[in-house]
């Protein structure tokens, strides 16, 4: 992680990390080894002797992974028959997947991050082999992000 001093005119510095490590760099890079809330503390001073503490909380949040693959085969064989995403310690604040025809109408939709989708339209048709498309947002504590990508279904 890369911390940024935001001091006026100051020449020392000294970050204390919260994890027992420190640093006397003026933009230094830290890596936290667990995750966890920590208090980031920087103590700067310039040439004058004027003296700055400036203090800051942060979340280490667990490493986390997802896949979302871009094929399925819902036809029923037992393989491949839904479409969603593979996760480890991904536990978003906001979740929503839109799927979309190439007419731009969404032909499914899902706020929950454990969705599985069958290949069927809001209105329980059966949707066609071909090439879709989605967007995926989700929110980890302050962050949003937005994915989109390309989905093919073949039967």
């Amino acid at each position: 992680m890369q911390f940024i001093d935001q001091s006026i005119a100051a020449d020392y510095y000294y970050w204390d990390f919260g994890d027992g490590f420190f640093d006397i760099n003026k933009q230094p890079i830290h890596r936290y080894e667990n995750p966890g809330n920590y208090r980031v503390k920087l103590y700067s001073k310039n040439q004058n002797g004027c003296e700055s503490i400036t203090e800051k909380d942060i979340t280490i949040a667990e490493n986390q992974t997802f896949f979302l693959p871009n094929a399925f085969s819902p036809n029923q064989d037992g393989v491949n028959d839904f479409w969603g995403l593979t996760s480890f310690n991904f536990n978003p604040i906001s979740f929503k997947i839109e799927v979309y025809n190439r007419w731009g109408e969404i032909i499914y939709s899902s706020s929950n991050s454990d969705f599985l989708w069958n290949g069927y339209d809001k209105d329980n048709n059966i949707i066609s082999n071909g090439v879709y498309t989605y967007i995926m947002e989700y929110q980890e504590l302050e962050n949003r992000f937005v994915q989109k990508g390309i989905l093919v279904l073949v039967k």
